[in-house]
């Protein structure tokens, strides 16, 4: 009978966030063993009734692991970052900085372990599961604004930079009396970045979704042939995509490089006229967020004629 195929096991998820972390994160928190205890490990489990040909508990915490991966890989970055940031300041903010950066991860660890196992009970073969998970993914798409990814943060900072060497010219070079000047533009400099970094998070975890369900798509023998099809054009213009994020670190690092400046407080009118000529030369980036885009709106009509014909 069908019904003995299946059996009750536990699915775990244990992972070790410090196993990902640098030197630097490393040392840090040697000296932090109250932070570094909370660091040590996340851990999550749930009883289910699987297929035992398909499934074993060693397959699941394999699986859930690897659901993790990416999360515990950006925690070692984000904390590496902080820390090289923000060591030299008040450590108690610091500390309260990267136990909530921690438990935003946890928690979006969390989430994806549940709806993976959820995903897994669930599964019933066929077209259901890559049918489901194209249309997240377009779904998750639809939400970023890849036209203006680079756009419109580029564009604020050539504004900002020319209404500093504006400022700096009518006031003359600015020393150390001009720090107050020189902080209200980092304010605005620090609020671009973080709407840049929290499109850039949804832009990788919208091309991340399409991109693991055109593989998955593609790898199941079940799915319909004109379904693995599509799934194999997804795949061939995987470049396009990636691309859209893959540019983040360069604008990343003119937005930190701007920011460092103003943190200085000693910027000439000729410095602001340089770092407005920078994000006028990133120009380029623009484009490749178009691209994403228009290649999302030109896939997800094909999907959709495909997902009507299926169901």
């Amino acid at each position: 009978m069908a019904g003995d195929l299946k059996v009750k096991m536990e699915a775990k998820l244990k992972v070790f966030p410090m196993k990902e972390m640098g030197k630097d994160v490393t040392a840090y928190m040697k000296k932090n063993p109250a932070l570094q205890k909370k660091f040590e490990r996340i851990e999550y489990s749930e009883k289910v009734e699987l297929d035992k040909r398909k499934w074993t508990p060693k397959k699941l915490q394999d699986g859930l692991a690897a659901v993790a991966r990416y999360e515990l890989k950006l925690l070692a970055v984000r904390a590496a970052k902080m820390i090289k940031d923000g060591e030299k300041g008040d450590p108690k903010k610091l500390e309260k900085a990267l136990t909530k950066e921690f438990e935003d991860i946890k928690s979006q660890i969390l989430d994806k372990a549940s709806l993976a196992i959820e995903e897994v009970v669930s599964d019933k073969g066929d077209n259901a599961k890559s049918l489901k998970d194209c249309k997240a993914a377009f779904g998750k798409l639809g939400d970023v604004d890849f036209a203006n990814m680079y756009k419109g943060p580029r564009e604020s900072m050539v504004v900002i930079f020319d209404n500093l060497a504006a400022a700096l010219k009518d006031a003359g070079e600015q020393k150390d009396g001009g720090k107050a000047m020189f902080s209200s533009y980092l304010k605005d400099i620090e609020e671009i970045t973080g709407d840049f970094e929290r499109v850039g998070k949804a832009a990788n975890t919208a091309i991340d979704t399409l991109l693991k369900a055109a593989k998955t798509t593609k790898a199941d023998k079940s799915v319909d042939a004109e379904l693995t099809a599509f799934a194999e054009k997804v795949l061939k213009n995987e470049g396009k995509f990636t691309s859209a994020v893959d540019k983040g670190k360069k604008f990343s690092d003119a937005l930190e490089a701007a920011a460092k400046l103003m943190k200085a407080g000693k910027a000439t009118e000729k410095d602001a006229k340089l770092q407005a000529a920078v994000f006028k030369k990133l120009s380029g980036l623009d484009g490749s967020g178009k691209d994403a885009i228009s290649l999302a709106r030109k896939l997800e009509p094909e999907f959709k004629k495909i997902e009507k014909k299926l169901k």
